[in-house]
């Protein structure tokens, strides 16, 4: 899964959440959603699994889930279904009161947890549906995601459990960051910049509402950055404007489509790596020689979702240059895809050969 706030290279500032809740607001559909959502959480008892079966499905029915309106009475028997299973319900009870960012996804009893949660609910409910009713059991844990989020943002297999996991994860990282980023800019502690982001939005003071409604922007490309100038590629005198992440990634100005277009064919063999990785600079240094480290290749590699884990450099590099066009092609239609490189140096093992892309599934 390689996903990033579009648009920005070290995730969202506060006034960019803003300007994000303020878009999706704004629009009719957004007004609508809100009110249902609201009214929601009002009216439902959501962590009495075994109450208001009818009105959670005209909950998921009322907030858009087309699946749902369209077998409406199939669902309601599989909410009720769902709500007899006592591992379900004795493992979601533990989750009543936990916040995302405090959780522990290494841990192998939360990961457990997670995982069967997901697949016992996704089994009867879909994973949209699932995702939905997770989330309102505890608007503060469990991230909503829909099937254009899962397509053009995330690009995973929703059955597999595995991914609404490492989606969890992914939201932890990035709501992370919007918290550090609001420490920063206000000079906060970490406390006070949770509850000024949780204001946000107002009366749901759910940080994943705020995600939801973000992420929901990005998929539909209403957000933002979607609108506005790239000025993530620009230079000034020769100087790529490189920037580091709070992660400590180094984003390098440069989208996939123009190293695969300018740079990749040039590339013939790989640069022994060094303490701490290259910077973007000396990358380049390297390709002008015909090199790269392996570390880039293999970010570049997970990000056009080809599988890099017990994968050998070269097996990588000869499946990049056997797909660059259609890859370009792919870029060229969703240019959302066509995102900025961040330098993440990370050693795999070699192994498997024949690679291939998910975006050319």
């Amino acid at each position: 899964m390689t996903y990033k706030f579009l648009g920005s290279a070290s995730g969202y500032t506060y006034s960019e959440v803003l300007r994000e809740i303020s878009i999706f607001d704004r629009s009719r559909l957004g007004h609508s959603y809100n009110k249902t959502y609201i009214e929601a959480i009002e009216s439902i008892d959501w962590q009495n699994i075994s109450l208001d079966h009818g009105a959670k499905i005209q909950f998921l029915i009322d907030w858009n889930t087309t699946h749902v309106r369209a077998n409406r009475y199939a669902y309601l028997n599989e909410m009720k279904i769902l709500s007899q299973n006592d591992v379900f319900k004795i493992t979601i009870n533990k989750y009543k009161d936990i916040f995302l960012p405090d959780v522990d996804l290494q841990d192998d009893d939360t990961i457990n947890d997670i995982v069967l949660l997901y697949k016992i609910s996704e089994n009867h409910l879909k994973p949209t549906s699932s995702s939905k009713i997770l989330h309102m059991f505890n608007r503060c844990l469990f991230p909503i995601w829909d099937d254009a989020m899962r397509k053009k943002l995330f690009h995973v297999n929703p059955k597999n459990p595995d991914n609404y996991l490492r989606y969890m994860r992914t939201m932890q990282d990035e709501v992370d960051v919007i918290i550090n980023n609001t420490m920063k800019e206000f000079e906060l502690n970490r406390i006070e910049s949770i509850d000024k982001i949780r204001d946000i939005d107002k009366p749901t003071y759910s940080i994943l509402r705020i995600m939801d409604k973000i992420n929901y922007n990005n998929s539909r490309g209403s957000s933002f950055y979607s609108v506005k100038k790239e000025n993530n590629n620009k230079k000034e005198e020769g100087i790529d404007m490189a920037v580091m992440t709070l992660s400590r990634k180094e984003n390098t100005g440069l989208k996939i489509s123009d190293f695969l277009r300018d740079y990749l064919p040039k590339i013939q063999s790989f640069s022994m790596n060094k303490e701490g990785g290259f910077t973007f600079a000396e990358e380049k240094l390297l390709w002008r020689q015909g090199k790269m480290t392996a570390a880039f290749l293999k970010q570049v590699g997970k990000m056009l979702q080809y599988q890099t884990y017990q994968v050998s450099n070269y097996d990588l590099l000869a499946s990049m240059k056997r797909d660059r066009e259609k890859l370009l092609n792919v870029l060229r239609k969703r240019p959302n895809l066509d995102v900025v490189i961040e330098i993440k140096v990370k050693g795999k093992k070699s192994g498997t050969p024949s690679l291939r892309s998910g975006l050319l599934d």
